[in-house]
Formats: structure tokens, sequence, C-alpha cells
């Protein structure tokens, strides 16, 4: 057995060195260099998106440029096509103790699109 194993670690070890290990299309690769799977294209996109929007701090400096306050909670959806950020907000305003506000905000861009409350 011993016999065996070692030109079977030596053709293992020789195939990984050459060149078409570094090709995942050539036929008869080696298991360990796999093609990225079918999906990755959806999962590079949703990375390009991320890479692209604001952060949940920065948007809540936009609000509380326009309503001083603070943050109560918040989620990241996606809304006709493009990701936004539900922000439910406390003023700090006396005469508004109590009362909560939300925000619909785009989360590439920063712009308010609406405010209920």
């Amino acid at each position: 057995m011993r016999h065996t194993v070692l030109p079977l670690l030596a053709v293992l070890v020789a195939a990984s060195a050459s060149p078409a290990a570094a090709d995942p299309l050539v036929p008869g690769l080696l298991p360990w260099v796999l093609p990225a799977p079918a999906d990755s294209g959806r999962e590079a996109v949703v990375q390009v998106r991320q890479a692209r929007q604001l952060s949940l701090r920065e948007v809540a400096q936009i609000i509380d440029a326009r309503v001083p306050g603070r943050l109560s909670d918040a989620q990241l959806v996606e809304q006709n096509g493009r990701m936004v950020y539900i922000i439910r907000w406390e003023p700090s305003d006396e005469n508004a103790r109590g009362r909560i506000i939300i925000f619909v905000v785009d989360a590439e861009t920063g712009a308010i699109l609406s405010r209920r409350g």
C-alpha cells in the first residue's frame, strides 16, 4: 500500500502545480478548485449595492439635521426596486414628547422619500 500512496501523492502535487489548475473550466480539474456557484452573480450585485448604500449612522445624521432627536428603530428593505431605510424617529423637542415620526430614506442617496407623523 505504501508504494501505491506515494506515486498517487506525486501525481496530485504535480497536477495542482500545473497551469490547468488555475482554470476552473479545464476538464479533470482537482476537486478543491471548483467554479463559483451559479448564484454568485446575484451575490456580486448585492455586494455592489451594499457598497453604494449609506450606513444607518449616516442616515440618522441626515434626519437629525432636519428634526433633532434619536433613532428608535430602523429597517432596510427593498421598495420599488430600490433599497430604502424605514426609520422610526423620536424628536427631542419638548412639545413632541412621545411622538414617533416615520421616515422612508433612499439608502443610496440619503434622500428623504416620505415622512409621516
